[in-house]
């Protein structure tokens, strides 16, 4: 039967828990900007629009990295064999597949914020009956 350390547990749990981190926020990102793009920013430009799609592909890379993360630490625990905290490390590959795409990513978004400033949606105006009568107008 196969044993870790203390020191092994942690390093696992840390590493699966950031990756998790990382693949939530980044499906919360796209979700939220998907869905209230138009609505916060108005009207995007052309450059605008491309540097969301292109940050959320980077998003769905991240995911992706996240998912093979999970799975390397899953295999590494499946061998019948004494784990050890340096195992960990047999996942920096994935890591970076994860990490480095959610960075850009959120540089993009970050980029993409700052250029949008400008573009806020105009508030409707409300339309006022034009034939309207006022109480307070005498005949």
């Amino acid at each position: 039967m196969a044993t870790m350390d203390d020191q092994a547990k942690q390093a696992f749990t840390a590493a699966s828990d950031w990756s998790q981190q990382i693949m939530t926020l980044s499906t919360a990102i796209v979700t939220l900007t998907v869905t209230f793009a138009d609505k916060i920013f108005g009207d995007l430009t052309t450059a605008e629009k491309a540097l969301l799609v292109i940050a959320w592909l980077l998003y769905v890379v991240s995911i992706l990295g996240g998912i093979w993360v999970l799975t390397t630490l899953t295999g590494t625990l499946a061998y019948d064999r004494d784990v050890v905290a340096g195992d960990v490390q047999q996942s920096q590959l994935q890591a970076s597949v994860q990490v480095f795409p959610f960075i850009i990513a959120t540089a993009l978004i970050a980029v993409f914020g700052i250029l949008s400033l400008g573009n806020a949606p105009e508030p409707t105006p409300t339309p006022t009956p034009s034939h309207a009568s006022s109480p307070l107008e005498t005949s």
